[in-house]
């Protein structure tokens, strides 16, 4: 069986597949979560049996010559060794007509170790040793944890996608480039928002938990502080959700299709950041309402023309003045 974009394979075939590379006594196919079925991957929920609580677990088969970018095998290494969570990888290379998987690994796996081992990181992370390169599949598999109710996507979802008045947006957008300075500390860059194709949210109606409070995660190990997370269900949540959250709170990130290791901690500036930040304005359906005040539209031409970096923008007038401006305002 090959792994193809273009293909939906049935869970039968799929635990064929689990079963020949010897996976089937580590993961147990759900059946109640639906599966994925995106332009360059397919992702199926699965238990994690040999986890004590047997953890619901996102299992993402990519086709190799679909791997946009891969780090070195030695840089895994280290990484796993020194726990060091601002270790920046030696080898990072972009090439989609890769063979010798022995020596490297694709950037989505190396991307979910740094969050296995750095969970305060708003990136999803792998499982221990949930990964597996299938020779016979054409195919890589790589395991990650399911984290309910806290990526962005699944955070938007809770705003029933309404346009957000200018105060929500503010806080959002404020709120998103401190987690980007995150990543950029942590010589990462993230830039893709594909909602359409993201593995870690439930479909909209199947969004449900009795929770409605914020959870409160411990602190890192480098001492970055702790972070609140969203859960409870989208239908019931308020839009005052979205601004309650903290300076330290943690949107997820999703997907890491274009993620950047060599990212260089001191520039702010990096295309791929602005165009992230950017994104937020122009995808569909709408994250952030168009406002009409000057110093909106200043903050949009920053951001377009590059003239400033995340740290100057986050003392823009646009993102400060919302300290004395009333919630509800538009």
């Amino acid at each position: 069986m090959k792994i193809s974009h273009l293909s939906n394979y049935s869970y039968d075939e799929i635990e064929e597949l689990l079963k020949r590379e010897g996976l089937d006594q580590r993961f147990q196919l759900s059946y109640e979560h639906d599966k994925k079925i995106g332009s360059t991957c397919q992702v199926y929920y699965a238990y994690d049996l040999l986890h004590k609580d047997q953890r619901l677990v996102a299992l993402k088969f990519i086709r190799t010559d679909f791997i946009d970018s891969f780090v070195s095998y030695d840089d895994l290494l280290n990484l796993q060794r020194t726990k060091n969570c601002l270790y920046k990888p030696q080898t990072v290379i972009y090439n989609r007509r890769l063979k010798n998987f022995d020596n490297y690994i694709p950037i989505e796996q190396y991307i979910g170790e740094v969050g296995r081992i750095c969970p305060h990181l708003p990136i999803p992370r792998c499982i221990e040793n949930g990964t597996k390169h299938l020779k016979t599949s054409n195919a890589y598999l790589i395991a990650f944890e399911y984290i309910h109710g806290r990526t962005v996507w699944e955070n938007l979802v809770r705003t029933d996608f309404k346009f957000l008045n200018e105060y929500q947006a503010r806080t959002f957008v404020r709120l998103f480039i401190e987690q980007l300075l995150i990543l950029l500390k942590h010589h990462i860059i993230h830039c893709d928002l594909n909602g359409c194709q993201n593995y870690y949210y439930k479909l909209y109606d199947e969004i449900d938990s009795s929770k409605q409070n914020y959870e409160q995660w411990s602190s890192s190990e480098d001492g970055e502080d702790g972070y609140s997370s969203m859960s409870g269900n989208s239908r019931q949540s308020s839009m005052d959700d979205l601004v309650s959250l903290s300076s330290s709170s943690q949107l997820t990130f999703i997907d890491f299709g274009w993620s950047i290791c060599t990212a260089d901690s001191d520039n702010d500036r990096h295309e791929i950041l602005l165009q992230t930040l950017q994104s937020l304005f122009e995808r569909t359906p709408r994250i952030v309402q168009l406002f009409a005040g000057r110093n909106y539209w200043d903050f949009r031409r920053a951001i377009e023309s590059r003239t400033q970096g995340l740290k100057e923008l986050l003392d823009h007038p646009w993102l400060t003045q919302g300290d004395t401006i009333n919630k509800n305002y538009l």
